[in-house]
């Protein structure tokens, strides 16, 4: 009974790391296409409105999504603004962020910190059409990995822990 118990455990622990890394792409994928979106009402409000940075980034810091805690990093940040740049800024509540991308996905969203506030409006909302156009790029990416590798991570788990099951019982 033990060894069963001992069994299904083990079973399970490798399942659920399956799953884990299942719910990293699915959440990675909807990450991404949070930060198209951000983007995409930047760029909107940008060309629309000529928002500045604070109230831009007050905006989407008010929505429910995974990238708001970012933009409200960005925004309490902006206390410091005499003391340095935007973009370091930007930079910093980019790392400190758990948004879950790899890394040549986040080095696309450390180029909008380059970009906001320093151009004009219009110039700013061609620069981020540009930067959505290359995240979008990433967001098909991220679905076809979801995809693939997603269902595959869960069976890989899976197929280990009865593996294992298989070689710790004795017949």
């Amino acid at each position: 009974m033990i060894r069963l118990a001992g069994g299904l455990m083990v079973c399970a622990a490798c399942g659920w790391v399956g799953w884990r890394r299942w719910s990293w792409y699915r959440e990675r994928r909807q990450t991404l296409s949070d930060a198209v979106h951000a983007i995409d009402r930047m760029s909107a409000e940008l060309n629309a409105c000529q928002t500045d940075t604070a109230a831009l980034l007050a905006l989407l810091a008010q929505a429910q999504d995974r990238c708001a805690p970012l933009f409200a990093r960005c925004l309490d940040g902006l206390d410091h603004l005499n003391e340095r740049p935007f973009a370091r800024i930007w930079d910093q509540a980019l790392r400190e962020s758990t948004l879950p991308l790899r890394e040549e996905e986040r080095a696309l969203l450390r180029r909008v910190g380059s970009v906001l506030g320093r151009y004009e409006g219009q110039e700013q909302a061609r620069l981020l059409s540009g930067l959505r156009r290359a995240l979008e790029g990433s967001l098909e990416d991220a679905r076809e990995e979801e995809r693939r590798l997603g269902r595959l991570s869960l069976i890989l788990g899976l197929s280990v822990g009865l593996l294992l099951v298989l070689l710790i019982m004795p017949g």
